[in-house]
């Protein structure tokens, strides 16, 4: 792409799709792009392709995420939390309000047939774990 005063608004010279894979999170993702986007640089400066404007309504600029994009909504969809928790794993996280005010980190889950599934979550200030292990260490007495 070409520097333009808009933001990532200038022309593409090279593109190319990448799936996204059922199981991806950020980390893997970013891994496979971070390879596709050396590979088109690589081509763009060895084929000088030309390049073309972009529809002005197909630039989008991503806001900052916040603690409220973070936390996970029970009555959201799970296939919608799953994706969230997928989007920020490993980099900052989703999470859960437990009820002393502070976080459950979910660093895992699968949208089941009756909600979300919770695979692996970080206590605060604890060490990621399966989540059947923090409910073993957390239950009612």
């Amino acid at each position: 792409m070409r520097v333009t005063a808009g933001l990532d608004s200038g022309p593409v010279c090279l593109a190319a799709p990448e799936p996204i894979r059922p199981d991806d999170t950020y980390g893997t993702l970013a891994a496979r792009l971070e390879v596709l986007g050396a590979d088109l640089l690589a081509r763009a400066l060895d084929e000088r392709p030309e390049c073309h404007a972009q529809d002005p309504d197909g630039v989008t600029y991503a806001e900052k995420i916040s603690g409220a994009d973070r936390t996970l909504d029970p009555d959201a969809p799970a296939e919608e939390q799953e994706r969230i928790v997928r989007a920020l794993q490993p980099h900052i996280g989703a999470r859960l309000p437990l009820p002393d005010g502070s976080f459950l980190g979910v660093r895992a889950a699968r949208a089941g047939a009756d909600g979300l599934e919770l695979l692996e979550v970080q206590p605060p200030g604890g060490r990621p774990m399966a989540y059947a292990d923090y409910v073993r260490g957390h239950a009612p007495r």
